[in-house]
């Protein structure tokens, strides 16, 4: 059994124009983040997604038009621990990414509410293995400075077996637990008006 624990963070820094955070945001990949944190034979592991597009649109002021959307290619994982490739390699396998048949994977928010304590909410759709689940993830919304801000969230508990994640999948001398957080960290800016 896979024990992984995803801790979802979302994270965006931004230009400001007449001193309002509204607007669409580009994200810079190259200082984002998108991991899968969990533990395998009750080690914790980090598995990193590096390739991937995002995009955020926030104004506090108006959460209508609020949106966060990313796609994510499953085949371009990397574990710091993987000094042979085993683990990722198994990942790619039918019982678990499919990463040859389904290379993608995304979330995608419907909407963005108010939460409690001057948090947010986004509340939408995540699909992994072509298995669409409803999540809802909190985040904070804080300012960095006179021209930055950034969003923070500490996670979405999910379960990898709705995903069907590693179902069916047994090793000897292996045990991955079921729960799942997942975790993003995307940097954006807000282009020159």
């Amino acid at each position: 059994m896979f024990r992984a624990k995803i801790g979802f963070v979302v994270s965006a820094l931004c230009l400001l124009a007449s001193g309002a955070f509204g607007g669409d945001w580009q994200v810079d990949t190259a200082q984002s983040e998108i991991s899968a944190v969990g533990t395998l034979n009750g080690k914790e592991r980090t598995i990193a997604f590096k390739d991937y597009t995002a995009s955020i649109a926030f104004d506090p002021a108006d959460l209508s038009t609020g949106s966060i959307s990313i796609d994510f290619d499953v085949t371009k994982m990397e574990d710091p621990l993987d000094f042979t490739g085993d683990v990722v390699a198994t990942l790619m396998h039918s019982s678990w990414f499919d990463g040859e048949t389904i290379a993608k994977a995304s979330f995608v928010s419907e909407q963005i509410i108010q939460g409690e304590n001057g948090d947010y909410e986004a509340v939408g759709t995540l699909t992994v293995k072509n298995i669409a689940k409803p999540v809802t993830v909190p985040f904070r919304f804080e300012t960095i400075d006179a021209s930055s801000a950034v969003a923070v969230t500490d996670g979405i508990a999910l379960n990898r077996m709705d995903f069907e994640l590693g179902k069916g999948w047994e090793f000897p001398g292996y045990e991955v637990g079921e729960d799942v957080t997942v975790k993003f960290r995307l940097v954006a800016s807000r282009p020159a008006q």
